[in-house]
């Protein structure tokens, strides 16, 4: 499941935490993001610390892919 989806622009955002790193979840992403891709979907994976660091660049990477 995605952290977020924006059907219009096909877009889905996965927020990466600690979590996302550990056990085989980097595997289980890596097979969903392929399948994702394999049907036309882009995911863009963004770190949790950046989401409480500097948000400004975040939020200019979203616009930027659903603008494309």
């Amino acid at each position: 499941m995605l952290d977020f989806y924006c059907p219009a622009a096909k877009l889905g955002i996965e927020v990466d935490g600690e979590l996302h790193g550990m056990g085989d979840n980097p595997e289980r992403d890596r097979v969903r993001d392929a399948w994702l891709r394999d049907r036309g979907y882009c995911v863009l994976r963004v770190s949790a610390a950046d989401l409480f660091g500097d948000i400004e660049p975040v939020i200019r990477s979203i616009l930027g892919r659903c603008l494309v």
